[in-house]
């Protein structure tokens, strides 16, 4: 039987409540055109490019503070034809 899947890879996050947390991501694909979007809850995370392949994901640490239970958190982009496509997905885990 045939089957297509679109599903986000899975990145756990795990860190120390209260400190700045920054991770880098790379696309195989250009993104200078998308817009980006990763946060967790109503908490939106910096995104800062570093080339139209590479991303710096910033979570500073008044919102690692915030964190008391295991957390989602997405990061999705916009292409430039308006599509819609979360491309991680995982769990915060600060202690």
């Amino acid at each position: 039987m045939a089957s297509i899947k679109q599903l986000p890879n899975v990145l756990d996050i795990s860190l120390v409540k209260g400190d700045d947390f920054t991770f880098s991501i790379h696309s195989s694909v250009d993104l200078s055109t998308s817009q980006l979007h990763a946060g967790c809850g109503d908490q939106t995370f910096k995104i800062t490019p570093v080339s139209v392949y590479d991303y710096n994901i910033t979570i500073t640490k008044q919102q690692t503070n915030n964190f008391v239970h295991n957390k989602s958190w997405t990061l999705e982009w916009i292409d430039s034809n308006n599509e819609h496509r979360t491309v991680l997905k995982g769990t915060i885990k600060a202690e």
